[in-house]
């Protein structure tokens, strides 16, 4: 009862009855957000965002699901006053719930931090650059005015980093609350030139900012980047450069 919860469709053409049956089977407050366009994913975390008046931001998306005890583990947090508390996944594929590899980079980072080691903790804080999987204190996103980008890909790593940024204190608890689902069409797998131009460019963008916060050592490489360009020629790869060189004045 004590929770929150925001749908936002992106004008996938499902009826709002359809949504409302969903109040049948649950006690939470729950609210439709029917979107008359579709904006992608970043433009509808952010009316999401509009509309939440909770303490704590947990975000779900579509396709993924919490684990059975997350909400348990949630609750063990709720009093605390960390501005972001970092929880475990585990991967499935979505038509058979098999394991799966996706996400095995963020529960690296998981696993290796420390929370008495504060390198370790820096590390996990730029590395980890999707907002799912963590307790974010509604007011370290009000008062920094963080939002998502609006672009088709990767709208969530400049929110996950200026989150970490401009938190105080972090914490991160092992254990598995959040589950992520992996599927052959999903946007993650997209590897068109349009997909890689547009997650480069953010990840560009999210190198300025870290440097610009002094923290050099914590910027992701751009290697996988170059190299995928390659495979459109040369005159692709020599305009990445190019872009590059803008970024890094």
């Amino acid at each position: 009862e004590d929770i929150q919860i925001l749908v936002v469709d992106d004008n996938s053409g499902i009826g709002i009855n359809e949504f409302e049956k969903v109040n049948s089977f649950k006690k939470a407050e729950c609210t439709f957000i029917l979107l008359k366009e579709n904006k992608g994913a970043g433009f509808a975390r952010n009316e999401a965002l509009k509309k939440a008046d909770g303490q704590w931001l947990l975000f779900l998306d579509a396709d993924d699901f919490f684990d059975k005890d997350a909400f348990l583990i949630f609750d063990q947090y709720v009093n605390h006053t960390f501005d972001i508390v970092y929880f475990n996944t585990r991967s499935v594929f979505s038509d058979s719930l098999l394991e799966s590899n996706r996400f095995s980079i963020y529960k690296a980072y998981i696993e290796y931090c420390d929370n008495d080691d504060e390198y370790k903790k820096s590390l996990l804080k730029f590395a980890h650059s999707v907002p799912v999987a963590k307790m974010l204190r509604h007011s370290l996103i009000l008062d920094n005015n963080i939002v998502f980008d609006e672009t088709r890909y990767c709208n969530d790593s400049m929110f996950a980093v200026k989150a970490a940024i401009n938190s105080k204190s972090i914490y991160v608890d092992k254990k598995v609350v959040y589950v992520v689902t992996e599927r052959e069409s999903s946007l993650v797998t997209n590897s068109n030139l349009e997909a890689v131009k547009i997650r480069y460019e953010v990840q560009l963008r999210v190198n300025k900012l870290i440097r610009e916060v002094g923290m050099f050592q914590y910027q992701n490489s751009l290697l996988a980047y170059w190299q995928q360009a390659l495979k459109f020629g040369i005159p692709t790869f020599l305009s990445f450069v190019r872009l590059g060189i803008k970024y890094s004045g």
